[in-house]
C-alpha cells in the first residue's frame, strides 16, 4: 500500500505543471480514504514539492525549504508538514479591517472607515478575514429568504470594484476567515469531487487575478513589516475563541504572549502589560463592519471599527485602531 507521499508524488509526475492547490483537491478526491481533509493532501504536495506553497520572492513571503530531516533512530517516515507565516516586507502604511460579512456589511461603517483610510495613503490593504458571510453555507440555522450564494458572490465582486477604485495603487491582501472557510468544509462533506474543479476555487470564483487581490489561507499568521514585525491573525487559527474576561485584546495577549492584532470578535479594544525584563506588549482587536445587530446575536458587546498600522523594514509599527460610532470615525 502506498503512503501518502507516494500517492503526492505519483499526481505530480502525473501532472507536472498543475497548481499545487488543484492537485491537493484531486488528490482528496481521489484517495478520500488516506486524507481526511483537503489541507492534509495539499500538505502532502508541499512536502513533495520541497517547499510551502508558491514563493512570491519580490513581494510576499518566502516559505522556508522542506529539508529531509535528519533521523538517526531510523524512525518512520513522517508526513509532517511546515505550517509558515505570511510574510508582508518593507515599509509603508497598511489599512487593515475584517468583519464586513458581505452582504450584512455596514454601508456607514465601511464608508466612514474608507474615507478616513484613504486620506492616509495606504501602501497597502489587508482584509484580515470575515470578508463573505456564506451565509447558505452555514452550518447553523439558515434564514431562507437571505441572499443566494451567488448574489453574497455578486456583491463582493461589487464591493472589490469600490475598494479598487477607491485604492487604485495599493496592494491587497485577502486573509480568509472562518466564514470563507465554509466552502471547503462544505464541499468536503457534501461534493469533494468538485474539489478538483479550478473554477470552484476563491481566486476564480471572486476573480481575484481582475482586482490583483492576493490570497492568504491554512489560518496563517501575516507578520506585518518582516519577521519580527506584527503578528496578524483573524481569531479562528486558535481551536477556541481567544476571547478574555475583560476584552477580546487580553484574551488575545493571554494566548499569544506577544504584541499581536485580531479581528473576528467585532470589539474594539486594546490591553497592554510589561513582562519582568520591562518589556511592553500590546494587543489590539479590531471592530467589525457588519451589521451590529443580526437576529442570532441581538444583545452583544460589537462596534464597528478598522485600523491603520504605520510599518517599517525593521520590524517597529504604529497601530491606529479606530472606533466608528453612528457613521463617524472617533
Amino acid at each position: 500500500m502506498k503512503n501518502l507521499k507516494q500517492l503526492a508524488e505519483d499526481l505530480i509526475r502525473r501532472f507536472p505543471d498543475s497548481p499545487s492547490l488543484t492537485l491537493a483537491r484531486r488528490l482528496f478526491s481521489e484517495h478520500p480514504e488516506n486524507f481526511l481533509t483537503l489541507e492534509s493532501a495539499r500538505s502532502a504536495i508541499r512536502v513533495v514539492r520541497g517547499a510551502n506553497g508558491k514563493a512570491k520572492l519580490h513581494r510576499a513571503t518566502i516559505p522556508r525549504e522542506h529539508q529531509k530531516p535528519n533521523n538517526p533512530l531510523g524512525l518512520p517516515e513522517s508526513d509532517e508538514s511546515v505550517w509558515e507565516p505570511f510574510i508582508i516586507e518593507g515599509s509603508g502604511t497598511a489599512g487593515i479591517f475584517g468583519d464586513v460579512h458581505i452582504p450584512y456589511h455596514s454601508i456607514a461603517g465601511c464608508t466612514a472607515y474608507f474615507q478616513w483610510l484613504k486620506k492616509r495613503n495606504p501602501d497597502l490593504i489587508l482584509i484580515n478575514g470575515d470578508l463573505v458571510d456564506y451565509h447558505s453555507l452555514s452550518r447553523f440555522v439558515r434564514d431562507p429568504k437571505a441572499r443566494s450564494l451567488a448574489g453574497e458572490r455578486n456583491a463582493t465582486l461589487e464591493f472589490f470594484t469600490v475598494l479598487r477604485k477607491l485604492f487604485p495603487k495599493a496592494r491587497i491582501v485577502w486573509k480568509l476567515g472562518n466564514h470563507e472557510e465554509r466552502q471547503d468544509i462544505y464541499l468536503s462533506l457534501k461534493a469533494p469531487e468538485l474539489l478538483d474543479l479550478d473554477e470552484l476555487g476563491y481566486e476564480s470564483i471572486f476573480k481575484l487575478a481582475n482586482f490583483g487581490i492576493e490570497l492568504v489561507k491554512d489560518k496563517r499568521i501575516i507578520k506585518l513589516g518582516g519577521k519580527s514585525g506584527l503578528s496578524v491573525i483573524h481569531g479562528h487559527e486558535y481551536p477556541t475563541p481567544v476571547l478574555g474576561p475583560v476584552n477580546a485584546a487580553r484574551g488575545l495577549f493571554l494566548r499569544t504572549k506577544e504584541t499581536a492584532l485580531v479581528n473576528h470578535h467585532h470589539q474594539v479594544s486594546e490591553h497592554t502589560e510589561s513582562t519582568l525584563s520591562g518589556e511592553m506588549i500590546t494587543c489590539w482587536s479590531l471592530g467589525c463592519l457588519c451589521e451590529l445587530h443580526p437576529a442570532y446575536a441581538r444583545l452583544n458587546k460589537w462596534s464597528h471599527g478598522g485600523a491603520a498600522v504605520e510599518f517599517s523594514k525593521d520590524g517597529s509599527f504604529h497601530v491606529h485602531n479606530k472606533r466608528i460610532l453612528d457613521g463617524k470615525l472617533l
